[in-house]
């Protein structure tokens, strides 16, 4: 198991600070994102080139972008949608990243239709045809509030979508939010169909912790990029929730790193670190973070 490192820390830093601090905590590849100042949907042509520049061989684990939200759309923006995705087909296979994140759609697996479910297969199968094509794999993020909100809800989509260039992204701070097993237990309810696992810690807080975020707070986050979503009718779980260290939250990593070895997990452990209140932030909460995973793995 490798670490990479997400861009999500340096969103509003520059890019070269974000590759000088993967370097520096030995990450051996990064996560980018679609956001402002790393890769967004309207970057002009040359944008690929001056990121490969920066990289200078540093590996591409995974583009995370924010397009897709297929369920949700009509076909003249889902054909929108579609053409943005293969834009960035086209800069992954550039950059030589394993991996596109595109989300399915943004309304809980437990109340979505059988339409919501066929929208968001007919057109990944789509987009995976033609990423398979330029050495692409397309990749689902476990998330609450979308149709991969759950080990069953992700198997859904993926036996729909029908084809082996799809793979699966586990977040167990996400899946602590649905609520669904965050445990070892969610390792082994994805199986072969893991793709990437992202590193993070939160904890489950009362809501007068200085840290607590409620629920719906992806909502304003992931709103920042996609503009629809189907607010969840029925919501179980805990309503309260803060970002943390490694270690310092309610995520069992090192129970999770030991199920991924016994089970010859050999794919990226991708830290996708989150400040809050009173935490370091930027290189100090990565380096921080990236010695606590890497002693983890020393010990899983």
């Amino acid at each position: 198991m490798q670490i990479a490192l997400s861009g999500l820390l340096f969103d509003a830093q520059p890019f070269g600070e974000f590759v000088a601090t993967a370097r520096a905590t030995g990450c051996a590849a990064v996560e980018l994102r679609g956001t402002r100042l790393q890769l967004p949907p309207d970057a002009p042509p040359e944008r690929a080139s001056e990121l490969a520049l920066a990289l200078n061989g540093l590996p591409v684990a995974n583009l995370a972008t924010h397009v897709g939200n297929f369920a949700l759309l009509d076909d003249a923006d889902a054909e929108l949608q579609y053409a943005l995705a293969a834009r960035y087909v086209r800069w992954a296979a550039f950059l030589r990243a394993t991996s596109l994140r595109v989300w399915p759609g943004w309304i809980a697996s437990s109340e979505a239709d059988p339409e919501h479910w066929a929208r968001a297969a007919r057109q990944l199968r789509r987009l995976a045809q033609g990423a398979a094509e330029q050495g692409v794999r397309v990749a689902i993020e476990l998330h609450h509030g979308t149709l991969a909100d759950s080990a069953d809800g992700a198997h859904r989509l993926l036996d729909a979508v029908a084809h082996p260039a799809v793979g699966l992204v586990l977040d167990p701070a996400n899946l602590m939010q649905t609520p669904a097993p965050f445990g070892a237990a969610a390792v082994d309810a994805l199986g072969d169909r893991l793709l990437h696992v992202h590193v993070k810690d939160h904890a489950i807080v009362p809501g007068g912790d200085p840290g607590a975020y409620p629920f719906r707070d992806y909502l304003r986050h992931i709103g920042q990029w996609v503009p629809r979503m189907e607010v969840p009718r029925l919501r179980q779980g805990p309503p309260w929730y803060a970002k943390r260290s490694l270690g310092d939250g309610h995520v069992p990593w090192p129970a999770i790193l030991a199920r991924l070895r016994e089970r010859g997990y050999g794919g990226y452990l991708i830290l996708e670190s989150e400040a809050g209140p009173g935490m370091p932030t930027g290189h100090e909460l990565a380096r921080q973070d990236a010695a606590t995973l890497t002693r983890w793995i020393g010990s899983a």
